[in-house]
Parts: C-alpha cells; sequence; structure tokens
C-alpha cells in the first residue's frame, strides 16, 4: 500500500513538473516572439536576461532551447556586447560620483552588477564580445592591495571587494574560448599576460579563434577565411616568462609570513584552550 501511494506521489510531482516546464518554456518563448517590438536596447535587455538560463549546468531540453534561441537573437543585434560595456562603464561611474564613493566601488558597491555584465558577455560568442572582453584585460580598476587600497573595515567584507576587471575577463575568456592560451583555473595573476599577449595578436590580425562547440574560425570582424596562429616571439616567451617568475618571486615572498601568522593564530589558540581547561 505504501508502495503504491509513494508511487502516486511520484507520478503526481512528475506531472507537475513537467507542466511548470512547458509553462515556463511558453512564456520564455512569448517574451523572445515580442521582443523584436521594443527598442533596440531594451531588446538587449531582456534578451540578456533570458541568456543566462545557460549557466547552469545540467540544462534540461526546454531550457537548452530557450538558451540556444535566446543567444542566437542575442548576438544578432549589432551592439550586443558594447551595450554591456557601456552599462559596466556608466554604473561604475555613477557609484563613484556618490559621496565616499570610490572606497564604495572598491568595497564592492557595484560588484553584483560588475558579474552580472561579465556573466552575460561570456554568454555571446560573438567577435564583439571577444572585444569587449579582450580591451578589459588592459583595465586593472578594482581593489588591489598592492596598489595601496585600503584594506575592508566594519561594515566591508573582503569577499566582496570589486574583483578587478582585467581578472573577471579573463575568466570570461577562459569559459567561451575553445583551447585558451590558459585555462581558467589558472589564477589571473599569472595568466594575464598569456591573454594579453593572445588578444594582440588577434587585435593585430594575426591569429583566429575559435567558441566552444563551434567549429567555425573566427577574426575580430567575424567568421575567418583561414585559421591564423602566430608562433610567440622569442621577446614574446621571454616577457611572458619574465612575469611569471616575477609573480611566483613575489608570492613566494609573502608566503612565510602568510604562514608565520597561521602558526601564530594556532599557537595563540592552543593557549587559550589550556587556560581555559585549568581555570
Amino acid at each position: 500500500m505504501n508502495q503504491i501511494c509513494m508511487k502516486s506521489i511520484a507520478i503526481y510531482f512528475a506531472i507537475l513538473s513537467i507542466a511548470f516546464s512547458s509553462e515556463w518554456l511558453d512564456m520564455q518563448m512569448g517574451k523572445m516572439d515580442r521582443v523584436a517590438s521594443l527598442p533596440k536596447d531594451e531588446q538587449i535587455e531582456v534578451l540578456g536576461d533570458i541568456v543566462t538560463v545557460g549557466r547552469n549546468d545540467g540544462l534540461r531540453e526546454e531550457q537548452k532551447l530557450v538558451f540556444r534561441r535566446s543567444q542566437a537573437m542575442l548576438i544578432s543585434i549589432p551592439g550586443h556586447a558594447e551595450y554591456y560595456r557601456q552599462k559596466m562603464e556608466d554604473g561604475m561611474a555613477w557609484v563613484k560620483s556618490q559621496p565616499n564613493g570610490e572606497r564604495a566601488l572598491l568595497a564592492g558597491a557595484f560588484g553584483p552588477k560588475q558579474s552580472e555584465i561579465f556573466q552575460v558577455l561570456e554568454l555571446m560568442p560573438s567577435p564583439e564580445a571577444v572585444k569587449v572582453l579582450g580591451e578589459y584585460l588592459s583595465d586593472e580598476r578594482g581593489w588591489d592591495p598592492e596598489k595601496g587600497h585600503p584594506i575592508p573595515t566594519d561594515g566591508e567584507d573582503l569577499m566582496h571587494m570589486q574583483i578587478k576587471n582585467c581578472d573577471k575577463a579573463v575568466r570570461s575568456l577562459a569559459r567561451m574560448i575553445e583551447n585558451p592560451p590558459e585555462a581558467e583555473n589558472v589564477h589571473p595573476r599569472f595568466s594575464l599576460p598569456t591573454w594579453r599577449l593572445w588578444y594582440n595578436q588577434v587585435k593585430a590580425g594575426n591569429r583566429t579563434f575559435r567558441f566552444k562547440g563551434d567549429p567555425t574560425e573566427y577574426d575580430l570582424n567575424g567568421p575567418a577565411s583561414a585559421t591564423k596562429t602566430p608562433d610567440a616571439k622569442r621577446s614574446d616567451r621571454r616577457a611572458i616568462a619574465d612575469s611569471s617568475v616575477e609573480s611566483k618571486k613575489e608570492s613566494g615572498s609573502k608566503a612565510p609570513t602568510i604562514t608565520a601568522i597561521i602558526v601564530a593564530l594556532l599557537i595563540g589558540g592552543y593557549w587559550i584552550h589550556r587556560a581555559r581547561q585549568k581555570a
């Protein structure tokens, strides 16, 4: 009896899930059917909101349909990536213009919007999006203690400090480009020189690229007539190597300090524990 009851409940929820999925699909398809009647900026905004379903893993079939259609519609609109670049610039400028805005910006007041913008850009497999992200590889605006930026105080959280735009751009490009010059899990501090070289070659017309899941070769103007993959010049390779060595030296020089702090905290905790036991 219990087994029959459990099966009935499972069937009921399966039917509900199908009904919900069908309703959701109809709603999203309806939004896309109506988007053509909107001004261009609103079209981009609506489609950019819909396309973010592609950030999820294990998409259901109806989600795949919505993602693919919204993505294709979005990248067909001229200026789709430039719209988000301008949104980034306007948003950061507005925060900075407020009282104590410089600190608020570093403390992450624009951080959630910054993340949303890069998340949409990385879901746009288009030369225009590569150009916007490529230019952000040189944008070091964001919290950086090595530049003397203030450390978080009460009410501020280190985890929410404004991440540098160049670091965000590295991660977004690594997620969208097939065979990227550096993997996504390589920290931007070490991968930025390689990515900057890669983009400079693309920008100069000496290198083409492919998007994940797409065999077409592209340059910044669109589909390319031929594949271009230049060998790095000795000076380029040396610059990358020197940059990596220097970064590792800096990282290594800080390691003893971090280790010492951890050891001091452990010892302090141990003696506090001993003191409480004796009390």
